[in-house]
C-alpha cells in the first residue's frame, strides 16, 4: 500500500465514522496530503537552511558549501511536486485524466532534475574556483571555469528537452538524426557565431589576455577586460564606455596587451629647447625630475636623449619607466609641469616657431 493509499485509508476510517461522504474524503485526503508534504518542505528548508550550514562550516573545503546552497531550491520544489500529485492521485476521477496529467508531472520533474543537475555542476565549479583554482600556477582555469559554467546550463537543459520530447511520445533517434542533417545547414548558416564560440576557447586556450587586464586591438579600441563570454568580449574604454567585440575579430586581430608581463610600461616625454641653451643642463634636469617624481619606477633609471635638430630647436626626449601603465596620464602631466618650472628656473628656453614679416621698400 504507497502512502496515498494508506492515507486515503486512514482518513476514509476516520470520516466514515464522523458520516461524511466519499466526495468529501477525497478532498480530506488530498489536503491531508498537502499538509503533510508542506510541513516536510518546511522542515527539508530548515534543513538546509540551517543546520547543515552550522556543520558545514567547519570544514576546510567549500564543495560542502555550495552543494547544500545546490540543493536548497530543487529539493523543496521535489517535496512541493510530489505532495501535489500524490494529493491529486488520491482523488478517484478516473484514469482519463491521470494519463495527461502524468504527463505533465514527468515534464516537470524533467524540468526540476535539470535545474538540479545544473546546481550540482555550479557548485562543483565555484568549489573548483574557490579552493583549487587558486593554488595552481596556471590562469587557465580562473578564465575557463566562468565559460564551463554558462555552457554546462546549456546542454543539461538540451538534455531536458529531448527527455521531454521523448516523454510526449516522439522518437528521439530521427530527431537527433534530422538534427544531424539540419546540424550541417546551421552550421553553414552559422559560421560567425561559430567562429565566434571557437574564438572564445583560443582567447582562454591561447590566454593573450584575462579579465582585468588592458588590452590594445588592431582597431585601436583601448580598454579594460570585463567578459569574455560564448559569444564576443567586452572591454571598457577609459571613458566608461562598453565595446562588445566577437571573439573571431579579436582572436584574429593584433593584440597589445599592456597587463603583461607585468604593469610596469615605458613612456616617452618629448620636449625641445633653444640652440641657445645648455643641452647638457637640460638633459640632467629632465632626469632629475623624472627620478623624483611619484609613480616613476627605480629598478630602470631614467634617461633623457637628443633625440633630432629641427629648424628652430633642439629636440630631447625622456624615457622613464612607470609602475603601474595606469598612470599612464598622471606621471606625465607631473613631469611636464615640473620641466616647464625648472626650465624656466634654469633659464632653458623652451622656443616657438616665430615668423619675421619682412616689409620691401616700394
Amino acid at each position: 500500500m504507497d502512502f496515498a493509499n494508506y492515507t486515503r485509508f486512514i482518513d476514509k476510517e476516520f470520516a466514515y465514522s464522523l458520516g461524511l461522504g466519499a466526495q468529501t474524503t477525497d478532498i480530506l485526503v488530498a489536503l491531508t496530503i498537502l499538509l503533510v508534504f508542506a510541513v516536510f518542505a518546511k522542515l527539508t528548508s530548515y534543513l538546509l537552511h540551517e543546520i547543515l550550514p552550522q556543520f558545514t562550516a567547519k570544514t576546510e573545503t567549500t564543495l560542502d558549501d555550495e552543494l547544500i546552497r545546490a540543493l536548497q531550491r530543487p529539493v523543496q520544489l521535489l517535496v512541493i511536486l510530489t505532495g501535489f500529485v500524490l494529493a491529486v492521485h488520491s482523488l478517484e476521477i478516473g484514469n482519463l485524466y491521470f494519463e495527461p496529467f502524468d504527463k505533465i508531472v514527468m515534464i516537470l520533474y524533467i524540468l526540476t532534475g535539470a535545474y538540479l543537475a545544473s546546481n550540482i555542476v555550479h557548485a562543483f565549479i565555484q568549489w573548483y574556483s574557490n579552493d583549487i583554482a587558486p593554488k595552481t600556477k596556471s590562469r587557465l582555469d580562473d578564465q575557463l571555469m566562468p565559460f564551463l559554467d554558462k555552457v554546462d546550463k546549456i546542454i543539461i537543459f538540451i538534455l531536458a528537452l529531448l527527455m521531454i520530447i521523448n516523454q510526449l511520445g516522439y522518437q528521439i533517434t530521427p530527431i537527433l538524426a534530422s538534427l544531424g542533417i539540419a546540424g550541417i545547414a546551421v552550421a553553414f548558416a552559422a559560421q560567425e557565431t561559430l567562429s565566434n564560440v571557437f574564438g572564445a576557447f583560443s582567447i582562454l586556450t591561447d590566454k593573450p589576455f584575462k579579465l582585468g587586464d588592458r588590452i590594445e586591438l588592431s582597431e585601436n579600441d583601448i580598454g579594460d577586460v570585463v567578459d569574455i563570454g560564448v559569444r564576443s568580449t567586452r572591454i571598457k574604454t577609459m571613458d566608461n564606455r562598453i565595446i562588445i567585440i566577437p571573439n573571431a575579430v579579436v582572436s584574429k586581430g593584433k593584440i597589445i596587451n599592456y597587463s603583461e608581463p607585468d604593469l610596469r610600461v615605458r613612456f616617452t616625454i618629448k620636449v625641445s629647447i633653444s640652440y641657445k641653451s645648455d643641452i647638457d643642463r637640460a638633459l640632467l634636469t629632465m632626469v632629475e625630475i623624472a627620478k623624483s617624481t611619484e609613480g616613476v619606477t627605480h629598478n630602470t633609471a631614467p634617461r633623457a636623449y637628443v633625440a633630432g635638430l629641427s629648424s628652430y630647436s633642439i629636440d630631447l626626449i625622456l624615457h622613464v619607466w612607470v609602475k603601474d601603465y595606469r598612470l599612464e596620464f598622471e606621471v606625465p602631466d607631473r613631469i611636464y609641469r615640473e620641466i616647464i618650472r625648472r626650465f624656466a628656473e634654469e633659464n632653458i628656453e623652451i622656443p616657438y616657431p616665430i615668423t619675421t614679416i619682412i616689409n620691401s621698400p616700394t
